[in-house]
């Protein structure tokens, strides 16, 4: 503002100077008493010799037109800047590029949403606290229900067994739309059970490594941390496969975040030169998946997701994630997107002490049971953990499981792992 103030003043002094010139010139060719020199800016003074008269006009005009430079280019500035936020058309560009970017509040991306329909008070107010704790900011969506989509509405062939699959089905669409409407260039879309490990940014920041190898990217990375080459990230799904034409995996051996194979409730549909194994998690490149419990997409992406999941005559036949499994393996017929996956996914969903009935809206009518507190494929799960963050602890306690060997305490944020990693190549699948 100091710059821009200097050139409104300097302008002010134009004026000044221009009005005094115009009544000087008519007193002069004419026989006018005016007295133009009250007229005179107060800068300029009248007792000053022709010399130095004609030198410091020249020297005023320099600083006339300098000052002149400068306020065009401040205004163009605003100008631009205020057409930027006019016109959200393309997707802004990340200030940061770097795996620094992970540790933001947004995890290196634009935003984070998160879908939760408004009756859900728990659900909303514990992944509030795990989100707080751990350092992310997350923007509410509210979620459809299924009853306030009406049937001329719904995708063309629809037949979900479960009422609540079309809200879904609307609620991720709502997500994409406000993506494209922001203009941001990526954003991580939640659901409301969706939880992670209190450790979840040196976890992706590993995981945007091992994404950019199997980009074949080089680190010059532009529009995101993870990289170019990508579309969607699925890093809460529940079921994972890959492209028949996929031959890169990335591993991360060591890792004391990875559940045991004997509680994942994910599955893995991977070649056999790549098994499960414990303590290590597997980057790829993937084809069909289930679940939308936490995965990021781009702007890019967006648009095109939304233009053929929501344009009539949009073919969906049921559940929005199986809409994307299609998609990701390039199924004839779909919008082919390129995805990027990990197993044991890092967004896995939680599930409060209490009656199942409670779990979900989409397939709530089975017959109900109680059951104590837990979260799928993780092992400090940072909703877990909010009662004892909350009073005041600083660090994070592992899930139980019976017959597997408990796992120490971490601290609630700056743990150090000593994990490693290495690529695998085989070859492609037929």
């Amino acid at each position: 503002m100091g710059v821009l103030q200097t050139a409104l003043q300097y302008t002010r002094d134009i004026k000044a100077t221009a009005v005094y010139d115009t009544i000087r010139a008519a007193s002069m060719s004419s026989d006018s008493d005016t007295d133009f020199e009250k007229y005179r800016p107060a800068k300029q003074e009248a007792t000053r010799s022709p010399h130095r008269r004609t030198r410091s006009h020249r020297i005023s005009r320099i600083l006339h037109y300098t000052a002149f430079l400068i306020l065009s280019a401040c205004i163009s500035g605003i100008a631009a800047v205020s057409f930027v936020r006019a016109f959200p058309g393309g997707a802004k560009p990340h200030a940061d590029n770097s795996l620094e970017a992970i540790t933001n509040s947004t995890l290196g991306f634009d935003k984070i949403y998160s879908i939760s329909l408004p009756r859900h008070w728990h659900k909303h107010d514990g992944q509030l606290l795990a989100a707080r704790y751990t350092g992310l900011d997350i923007t509410p969506i509210e979620g459809v229900m299924y009853d306030d989509i009406p049937r001329t509405e719904y995708p063309l062939y629809w037949h979900d067994p479960f009422p609540g699959s079309i809200g879904c089905w609307r609620a991720h669409l709502n997500v994409l739309a406000d993506i494209v409407d922001s203009g941001a260039g990526s954003a991580l879309i939640l659901e409301d059970d969706a939880d992670w490990d209190v450790s979840l940014k040196p976890q992706l920041q590993e995981f945007a490594r091992g994404a950019m190898v199997i980009q074949g990217a080089d680190g010059a990375h532009k529009s995101s941390p993870y990289g170019d080459e990508w579309d969607l990230l699925q890093l809460g799904g529940c079921h994972f496969d890959q492209p028949p034409h996929d031959h890169k995996y990335y591993l991360i051996e060591n890792d004391p975040t990875v559940p045991p194979q004997s509680v994942r409730h994910s599955w893995w549909a991977g070649p056999e030169e790549v098994p499960e194994m414990n303590n290590t998690r597997t980057i790829f490149k993937m084809g069909y998946t289930t679940c939308t419990t936490g995965y990021a997409v781009t702007q890019s992406a967006a648009r095109r997701m939304l233009a053929a999941i929501s344009l009539p005559p949009n073919v969906v036949e049921s559940a929005i994630d199986r809409k994307y499994g299609r998609m990701c393996a390039h199924m004839e017929g779909e919008l082919p997107l390129r995805c990027i996956g990990v197993y044991p996914p890092l967004i896995g969903m939680h599930r409060f002490a209490g009656s199942s009935n409670a779990d979900s809206d989409i397939d709530n009518g089975w017959e109900a049971e109680i059951h104590p507190e837990y979260a799928f494929d993780l092992v400090y799960s940072a909703t877990m953990n909010v009662l004892p963050f909350a009073l005041g602890s600083e660090t994070a306690v592992a899930q139980k499981w019976d017959g597997e060997e408990a796992r120490a305490d971490i601290p609630r944020i700056g743990m150090k792992f000593e994990w490693s990693s290495r690529l695998v190549e085989i070859e492609p699948r037929e």
